[in-house]
């Protein structure tokens, strides 16, 4: 699990528009492995931080953002109900807020903050990301005899 304290940066950008963009951009990248170059450059001014700080602060917002659209439901589990091995259908989501996820000594005024950034944009990418996924036909594995 990454340093949830390294999103703490965040309390540094001069408006909550700012706080959102970066937001939008950890979901927009969620399966990336960072931010672009310009995207990082510009983060590191604005923030007045270093690159490696940046780095972290993706980390560990890709991680929360994963967290609250998959709902604490685990990688095994979607797996096994795409291939079909997952009995009672989609594993079940609960709606977490980034507070639920981070340290309970963090930020308490950017905790706020990214629940009201988040919380109206849950549906939507639950939506996209359970519509963007691609699920495996029950039968598309078959065994062949064997040759003995």
């Amino acid at each position: 699990m990454p340093q949830l304290d390294a999103l703490g940066i965040l309390a540094q950008a001069g408006s909550k528009e700012f706080v959102e963009d970066v937001i939008v951009d950890l979901f927009r990248l969620r399966d990336a492995a960072g931010f672009s170059e310009p995207r990082r450059a510009e983060l590191c001014d604005v923030l007045s931080v270093e690159r490696s700080e940046v780095d972290l602060m993706f980390a560990a917002g890709k991680f929360v953002v994963r967290e609250c659209v998959y709902g604490g439901v685990s990688f095994h589990a979607r797996l096994a109900y795409y291939r079909g091995t997952l009995d009672g259908g989609y594993p079940a989501r609960s709606q977490q807020n980034p507070s639920a996820v981070l340290p309970p000594s963090f930020h308490p005024q950017l905790k706020q903050l990214l629940d009201k950034i988040v919380q109206p944009l849950l549906p939507e990418w639950q939506a996209r990301t359970t519509a963007s996924t691609v699920s495996y036909a029950r039968d598309a594995v078959r065994t062949f005899p064997r040759d003995d």
